[in-house]
């Protein structure tokens, strides 16, 4: 990496993700990093400020609990390797409830959109449902739904199939007691030659979707709605949404991880 003022790091993905900083600005894309390329990142003292799951530190800090503003007052910074290591800590709710980077989305988001309340849906590996009022987390609940996404990435290519993706979306969200079965028959059609090219996708994604929603109705239903979501990910949960009626807020996740992450390095201390 070339010269920078400090390195901005999201290892809440299954691949991390690292940008160069100037400022509060990306100098360029995120380029994926593995432990092995973390010290020598930032170069001889420089900073790195990393959001998720970090392996291999010696104290990461310890989750707070909610209620919660989704960033400490104050953040500590330790020696790592050659360089300085700040990262964000995550945030726990009752169940018990974890998320590890989403909170630097959430924070980001309302630092963009101050005074905003309501409920913010972050599908990932875990989706997370998080209820925000005053600037604050006031709760949460998180569905794992990472090996759902896999299966539809894995399923024949073909053209997407909204008419298939909302019939299956409604089916769960309705009834999400229908999910196995249902994700039984996908395959079976599958095997047997008898899906039409992108179904299997259309189909298990709106399976998926619709049962994160029925499980999380009691935080999103007749509240304002915004989805922090990768822009190849976002549309079928915006169709989702417009089927009940709701009208999301969308937002960028590697937007809103790099507005919270240069929220975060104004509390660094």
């Amino acid at each position: 990496m070339t010269q920078t003022d400090w390195i901005a790091l999201d290892a809440s993905q299954p691949q991390a993700l690292a940008w160069q900083m100037r400022e509060d600005r990306a100098e360029g894309p995120g380029l994926p990093v593995g432990a092995e390329d973390l010290a020598g990142l930032a170069g001889d003292g420089g900073l790195i400020l990393a959001c998720g799951l970090l392996q291999g530190i010696a104290a990461p800090p310890a989750p707070r609990t909610v209620p919660a503003p989704p960033l400490p007052g104050r953040i500590a910074v330790q020696d790592w390797q050659a360089a300085r290591l700040a990262c964000v800590p995550g945030l726990r709710g009752e169940g018990p409830a974890l998320m590890t980077g989403a909170e630097t989305r959430v924070a980001g988001f309302l630092a963009l959109n101050p005074g905003w309340d309501g409920v913010i849906c972050l599908p990932a590996e875990e989706t997370h449902w998080v209820h925000v009022s005053a600037g604050e987390v006031v709760s949460f609940v998180s569905a794992l739904a990472g090996p759902l996404d896999r299966l539809a990435a894995q399923s024949a290519p073909g053209p997407w199939d909204e008419a298939l993706f909302l019939e299956a979306m409604e089916r769960t969200r309705s009834r999400p007691e229908t999910l196995m079965a249902g994700l039984a028959r996908i395959r079976a059609a599958e095997r047997l030659g008898e899906a039409a090219p992108g179904a299997g996708r259309a189909q298990i994604l709106g399976l998926r979707i619709g049962a994160d929603m029925a499980a999380a109705r009691a935080w999103w239903l007749g509240q304002p709605v915004a989805v922090i979501a990768p822009r190849d990910a976002a549309g079928p949960w915006n169709a989702a949404f417009a089927a009940q009626g709701v009208p999301a807020i969308q937002a960028d996740a590697m937007a809103m991880t790099l507005a919270g992450l240069a929220g975060a390095r104004a509390r660094l201390g």
